[in-house]
C-alpha cells in the first residue's frame, strides 16, 4: 500500500508541477501572441505533456539498452556480488559497475603480477579498495561519444587526492588495465556516458552469486 500511496503522490506532485508550468507559458503567450490565457495554457500543457512523455521514452530505452548486460570479457567473476549489492536498494549501475570493474582488476593482478606476491584474499581486497579512485575518474568523464579510458597517471593523480597509499607500478598498469577492461563492455560506457550511476539495474539482483 505504502508504494502505491508514494506513486500516486508523485503523480500528483509531477502533474501539479506540468500544470503550473503550462500556467506561466500561457501566461506569456497571451503578451506575445492574441491567445486567450485559457488557450495558451492549453496549448502549453500539450506541448509539455508531448516534450515529458518523449523524454520518458528516451529515458526508459536507455535504460533498457544498459540493462542487457554484457560481460566485458570471457573470465569468471572471482568476486561476488553480494561483496557490491547486499539488498534491491543497492542494485544501482554505480555498484554493478564497481562490481565489474573489481573483477576485471583482479583478473589482471592474476595475470600479470608476479606469483606469490599476494595471496588470494589480498587481491580481491586490493582490487575492491583501488575500485574507489576508479569511479571517481569515471564520473568526471564527460564524452557523451568515442571511447572512454583511464590512464595510470589519473589513476596516480586520484590516489594522492584521496591520500591513499603509492602502489608499484606493476600494480598501477594492472590496475588500469582492469578499468579499461571492463569499459569494453558497452552497457558499461552507455551507462558513464549517461551519467546512469544512481539508476537501477534490475538484473542485478538475479545476478547476485
Amino acid at each position: 500500500m505504502r508504494p502505491l500511496l508514494m506513486m500516486i503522490a508523485l503523480l500528483l506532485v509531477l502533474f501539479s508541477a506540468v500544470l503550473a508550468w503550462s500556467l506561466l507559458l500561457g501566461w506569456i503567450l497571451t503578451l506575445i501572441l492574441s491567445f486567450s490565457l485559457f488557450e495558451g495554457t492549453l496549448l502549453a500543457l500539450i506541448t509539455s505533456g508531448i516534450g515529458l512523455f518523449v523524454f520518458i521514452q528516451i529515458a526508459g530505452a536507455l535504460n533498457r539498452e544498459a540493462s542487457e548486460w554484457i560481460e566485458p570479457y570471457d573470465s569468471p567473476h572471482d568476486i561476488p556480488l553480494h561483496r557490491f549489492v547486499k539488498s534491491s536498494a543497492d542494485s544501482t549501475w554505480e555498484n554493478m559497475i564497481r562490481y565489474e570493474v573489481a573483477n576485471a582488476v583482479l583478473y589482471e593482478f592474476k595475470r600479470s603480477l608476479k606469483p606469490g606476491a599476494m595471496n588470494e584474499e589480498q587481491l580481491e581486497a586490493l582490487a575492491i579498495r583501488l575500485c574507489d579512485p576508479a569511479i571517481t575518474i569515471l564520473k568526471r568523464k564527460t564524452s557523451r561519444s568515442g571511447h572512454i579510458e583511464v590512464t595510470i597517471a589519473q589513476l596516480r593523480k586520484e590516489l594522492q587526492r584521496m591520500d591513499m597509499q603509492p602502489y608499484d607500478q606493476d600494480i598501477l598498469e594492472a590496475t588500469v588495465d582492469g578499468i579499461n577492461l571492463a569499459l569494453s563492455a558497452p552497457p558499461i560506457l552507455l551507462a558513464i556516458q549517461n551519467k546512469m550511476w544512481k539508476l537501477p539495474v534490475p538484473m542485478a539482483e538475479g545476478k547476485a552469486t
